[in-house]
């Protein structure tokens, strides 16, 4: 009976270790899948952030020229002394030294 005991013991400790060896398996294998997925979607985060660092230099360069596009068209215009048509009426009624009329 005793033997018995021991016995039931001893198959009971082999499947306990049995059942701990197949959990640890399993949850290895677990873990290397999921290292590959957040391998995978650190190397997308990486590209996404890539793309858009690119994009933002693009972005800022056309933004750099466009400003020096409307500064040049406007740095050509002299809005103090003339209108339109080319009339200058800046202080004209305090005599001052714009002379009336197209330059």
């Amino acid at each position: 009976m005793e033997n018995d005991k021991i016995t039931k013991k001893q198959e009971t400790a082999a499947r306990s270790e049995t059942l701990a060896s197949e959990t640890i398996n399993m949850l290895g294998s677990q873990c290397a899948r999921l290292e590959k997925i957040i391998r995978d979607i650190l190397i997308f985060a990486v590209f996404v952030v890539l793309c858009l660092v690119a994009a933002n230099i693009r972005c800022s360069q056309a933004n750099e020229r466009n400003n020096q596009r409307w500064i040049e068209y406007l740095s050509q215009y002299d809005f103090v002394s003339q209108d339109g048509d080319g009339y200058n009426y800046f202080n004209s009624d305090f005599g001052g030294d714009v002379v009336n009329g197209k330059e």
